[in-house]
């Protein structure tokens, strides 16, 4: 039996990861990956996108999704992408995610950090958006940066995170949401 490679567990700019559906393609192809899965959160246009591109490189694609939940990330492989009612639920988690977001960006609002919704969107204007978004945001938002680093100076990308987004730690995880 040949041994073959393969990630089932991939994010375009569709969700939290930073290329185009088409570059993750041909990553997964540099990389010697045979089968793989884009599994963004909460959309399937990552792998609409890519499926395409998968079929010209010669890489089989299995349609995956990455839901969210409140307390869990669910990850589907082989879903049905073309379901109508699964595209409503896709829809339905994306709104209440965006909700989430707004929730989120009052706390960080309410301990002095300037996010909007307006500058969350400017910086991921296709994305499903999520905790990975509001970071983009703030780390690219010169604004944002310099009350951040009047607080808590030269903080990386990782320790902005941690303090003021991922549940559980720093002043927004105290806020449980």
């Amino acid at each position: 039996m040949k041994e073959r490679f393969v990630d089932l567990h991939l994010h375009t700019r569709y969700s939290d990861g930073m290329d185009d559906p088409r570059s993750v393609v041909r990553n997964v192809k540099m990389k010697g990956i045979e089968v793989f899965a884009i599994t963004d959160h909460d959309t399937m246009r990552g792998y609409e996108e890519a499926y395409d591109e998968a079929q010209e490189w010669g890489i089989e694609i299995i349609p995956g999704v990455e839901i969210s939940t409140k307390k869990y990330h669910i990850l589907g492989l082989g879903v049905d992408h073309k379901h109508r009612d699964f595209r409503d639920f896709l829809m339905h988690i994306q709104r209440l995610q965006e909700k989430t977001c707004e929730q989120r960006i009052e706390v960080l609002n309410a301990h002095g950090i300037p996010l909007t919704m307006e500058r969350v969107v400017k910086y991921s204007p296709n994305s499903r958006l999520g905790k990975y978004n509001l970071l983009i945001a703030m780390i690219r938002d010169k604004k944002i940066m310099e009350s951040i680093d009047l607080k808590n100076p030269h903080e990386s990308p990782d320790e902005i995170f941690r303090r003021y987004i991922r549940k559980g730690t720093g002043q927004i995880g105290r806020a449980h949401v």
